[in-house]
C-alpha cells in the first residue's frame, strides 16, 4: 500500500518549485490569478518574505500540489492513504478531491492570513530529545507552554508566549531533556493562543463547498480518517490543537505494509516517519492519552 505525505510550513525555501513550474504552466497561471501576484516570484523571493506565515503556507500548498500532480501523472496511481503535516493536510484533502486547486488555494491563503494576524505574541520551540520525557515535562511545566506537534520519538514542538518559552528553555537545559531550538515562526501556532484565528477560519470555511474525501485522509488532530460530519471542525481545530503526527503515522502503519512517499520540494517529514516506524510500538504512548493544558489566548 502507498501513503502520500505532504510537509507543512517550515519546508519552504528560496527557489522552491523551480523544477515544477515549467511542467505545469496552466496550474501556475491559475495560482497567480487567484493570488493576484506571481507564485513563481514568491517562491524565488527572499527567505524573509517566505518566512511570513501567509506567504509560506501559500508557497508550500502550491508546490506540494504540483509535486502530487507530477507523481500521479508519472505513475498513474492513487494512494491508499493521504497525510499532511499542518497546512500540508490541505494538500491531502486536495488530493482526495474535497475541493479543487483554486478553492484550496483560497482556503490556504485565508488560513495563513488568520494565523499570521492572530493577536497572540509568542513562538514555537522544537525539542530534540526523548519524546516520552519531553511530553511528561511539558505537561508538568504548565506556565502557558503547550504541546504543538508530536512529531517523532525524538522531536516534540511546543508553543507559548516568549516569556513562557524562555523559562521552558531553561527547564529543558536544567533537566537535560535534549536540545531546544526556537523556530522561525510568527506566533504560538497549534495552541489555544490561536483560538481567535480558529474561530475566524471556521466562519470562513462554512461558506466554502466541500466534498466527501474520495480517499482516506488522516487528520492531524484526531489521528484517524476524516469524516463528513465533523470535517470543518477538524480542519479548523488544528490551528489551536496539537498535530498528532506520531499517532497519525501509527494509524496508517497498523493497516498493513506501507510505502510512504513524501511529495513536495524538500523531504522534511520523511525522517520523522522513519523514526516512528522503526521505534517499538509499545514504547510510543498516544498523545491522546496525555492531558494537554489549555491556556487563554
Amino acid at each position: 500500500m502507498i501513503a502520500c505525505v505532504f510537509a507543512g510550513q517550515g519546508s519552504q525555501r528560496q527557489g522552491m518549485g523551480s523544477d515544477l513550474f515549467d511542467a505545469f504552466p496552466g496550474w501556475v497561471r491559475r495560482a497567480s490569478e487567484v493570488l493576484g501576484y506571481s507564485i513563481e516570484e514568491l517562491c524565488r523571493s527572499t527567505p524573509e518574505r517566505l518566512r511570513d506565515t501567509e506567504n509560506a503556507q501559500v508557497a508550500v500548498y502550491v508546490v506540494n500540489a504540483l509535486a502530487y500532480r507530477a507523481w500521479h501523472e508519472r505513475w498513474g496511481e492513487r494512494p491508499n492513504f493521504l497525510l499532511g503535516h499542518s497546512v500540508g493536510e490541505l494538500n491531502a484533502l486536495l488530493a482526495a478531491d474535497v475541493f479543487d486547486f483554486e478553492t484550496g488555494l483560497r482556503i490556504v491563503r485565508h488560513r495563513g492570513r488568520q494565523m499570521g494576524s492572530a493577536e497572540a505574541a509568542g513562538g514555537m520551540t522544537a525539542v530534540l530529545g526523548d519524546r516520552a520525557r519531553v511530553l511528561r515535562h511539558t505537561e508538568r511545566f504548565g506556565r502557558g507552554v503547550t504541546i504543538a506537534a508530536d512529531n517523532s520519538p525524538g522531536q516534540v514542538v511546543v508553543s507559548g508566549s516568549e516569556a513562557a518559552l524562555a523559562a521552558f528553555h531553561e527547564h529543558v537545559a536544567r533537566e537535560d531533556l535534549g536540545t531546544a531550538i526556537p523556530l522561525a515562526v510568527s506566533g504560538p501556532f497549534h495552541s489555544p493562543h490561536m483560538e481567535t484565528a480558529r474561530v475566524a477560519f471556521l466562519d470562513y470555511l462554512r461558506t466554502v463547498p466541500l466534498a466527501s474525501p474520495k480517499l482516506p485522509v488522516i487528520a492531524n488532530v484526531t489521528a484517524t480518517e476524516y469524516r463528513d460530519e465533523d470535517m470543518i471542525d477538524v480542519m479548523t481545530d488544528v490551528l489551536a490543537r496539537p498535530v498528532r503526527w506520531v499517532d497519525s503515522v501509527r494509524y496508517v502503519t497498523r493497516r498493513g505494509p506501507m510505502l510512504f512517499t513524501e511529495l513536495g520540494d524538500a523531504h522534511v517529514v520523511s525522517p520523522l516517519i522513519q523514526d516512528i516506524v522503526t521505534a517499538s510500538p509499545d514504547s510510543v504512548t498516544p498523545l491522546s492519552n496525555l492531558t494537554t493544558r489549555r491556556v487563554s489566548p
